[in-house]
């Protein structure tokens, strides 16, 4: 399976939320025991921005380039999508983050944490 590891930063305004992605280790063909790792780029701009007047769904109405060839979707794909990226969870997706991604979200609160995303296949 492919994996990686993501740093989620919701940051909440009145009409938006904005979710950024940040890769921080992780890749398609590497062991983790390998200590190789995918080299973040800080001036890079992986998001996505969710409609905060649609409760509990927030759907994607923007994604940036990054986030796209991140991910592997097509923009076209991944609007109207939550913005709390479900898309993306997958076994090794940690359950409690989840709950706890959709509260700060339902709160309209700040929340970062690590967590293994999963690219499009």
């Amino acid at each position: 399976m492919i994996f990686f590891t993501f740093n989620i930063h919701v940051s909440c305004f009145p009409l938006l939320i904005k979710t950024f992605l940040f890769i921080i280790g992780g890749s398609d063909n590497l062991t983790k025991e390998s200590n190789r790792y995918i080299v973040f780029n800080s001036t890079d701009s992986n998001f996505v921005l969710g409609n905060a007047q649609v409760l509990n769904v927030y759907p994607i109405v923007y994604c940036s380039d990054g986030f796209c060839e991140l991910t592997g979707y097509a923009r076209a794909e991944l609007m109207q999508k939550s913005c709390a990226c479900k898309f993306l969870y997958g076994v090794e997706t940690n359950e409690a983050m989840k709950i706890q991604i959709q509260k700060a979200l339902d709160e309209k609160r700040e929340f970062k944490t690590e967590l293994i995303f999963y690219k499009k296949s």
